[in-house]
């Protein structure tokens, strides 16, 4: 398990909240988690079922424009995102 200083801790909360309010702010808010997990390729993502649309996807360690790409090609594509729109909540 990582040690994270509590100062480190609370940059990152408050990263957080400020990509709630600017989400092109996720981005920094990955890439300061992946830092402090030593490196660790952190994803976050998140896709409407009803119209198959990604809604942003945040990678660390990844070019942009790649991710872009992904992203546009595969929303549309996302077989599990498609399976947990139509999951009971909680399973």
């Amino acid at each position: 398990m990582v040690d994270i200083a509590l100062e480190d801790f609370d940059a990152l909360v408050h990263s957080i909240y400020r990509a709630a309010a600017e989400p092109a702010q996720w981005t920094a808010f990955v890439e300061a988690l992946s830092g402090l997990l030593d490196g660790t390729v952190i994803s976050l993502q998140a896709h409407d079922p009803a119209a198959s649309a990604g809604l942003g996807i945040y990678i660390s360690q990844v070019d942009p424009a790649s991710l872009s790409d992904y992203e546009r090609y595969y929303a549309s594509r996302n077989v599990w995102a498609a399976a947990m729109g139509t999951s009971p909540v909680g399973k």
